[in-house]
């Protein structure tokens, strides 16, 4: 049996009854809620990092960070859309919606990290909302382009697309629940290493499939070469 490859550092997501930090350097375009004709008070979709034609700003300048206390989130651009209330009810804080990230998009926590040329974060209302708020939780996390993530301890992943399907554990911790990446997928962990065209990993059960011509797997005195391998 062959160690499965660790997750990705989704934890330092913001999650349920967490407010995220959002700080920029360069430009910012907010659009805001309308109400009986009227412009609230409440952000509905924000533009960071672009050029939004002010004069002497340049495409690719500045850089944005998403964080909370478990990590951040940071890119040279981004597009953040907030979960509108549910109706007829009275608006208590931003929850997110939906994260588009582009221009090296890097996502850093204390158990390790993802890069990649872009990411795209989708929430849904989560279900420990409390107080009235709100609340939202990642769900899936699309990363694209020179993808590489790592972990706490060594092990590295790279390829060109990751899909990461999220979830909560026991104690309502954002966690990694199961990987689908392609493009070219390589992995080291410890002594062991894989290539493979297309992983596919239960990662609560440390389960790969490696799918596609020219899979191998390389351990200290065995060479393994095939289409499709169960690696745990």
């Amino acid at each position: 049996d062959a160690p499965a490859p660790a997750g990705t550092a989704a934890a330092s997501l913001p999650g349920p009854n967490v407010t995220p930090i959002m700080h920029w350097t360069g430009t910012a375009s907010l659009s805001f809620t309308m109400a009986d004709g009227r412009m609230t008070d409440r952000l509905e979709r924000a533009e960071f990092g672009r050029a939004l034609g002010v004069p002497g700003v340049r495409p690719g300048e500045g850089r944005v960070t998403v964080g909370a206390a478990q990590g951040r989130l940071s890119a040279g651009e981004a597009v953040v859309q907030f979960m509108p209330p549910p109706a007829n009810t009275k608006p208590s804080g931003l929850a997110l919606q939906r994260l588009t990230l582009g221009r090296n998009a890097e996502l850093l926590a204390a158990n390790g990290s993802l890069a990649a040329e872009a990411m795209d974060v989708t929430f849904a209302p989560s279900e420990f909302a409390r107080d009235g708020r709100t609340a939202t939780r990642p769900v899936d996390l699309l990363a694209r382009g020179q993808v590489v993530a790592r972990d706490a301890g060594g092990s590295r992943l790279s390829s060109g697309t990751l899909d990461a399907v999220l979830g909560l554990s026991d104690s309502g911790q954002t966690v990694v629940q199961t990987i689908d990446a392609g493009g070219g997928v390589d992995v080291v962990q410890r002594d062991t290493r894989i290539r493979t065209p297309r992983l596919r990993a239960d990662v609560s059960g440390q389960i790969a499939d490696l799918i596609g011509e020219g899979t191998t797997l390389e351990l200290p005195r065995l060479r393994l070469t095939g289409t499709q391998m169960r690696a745990d």
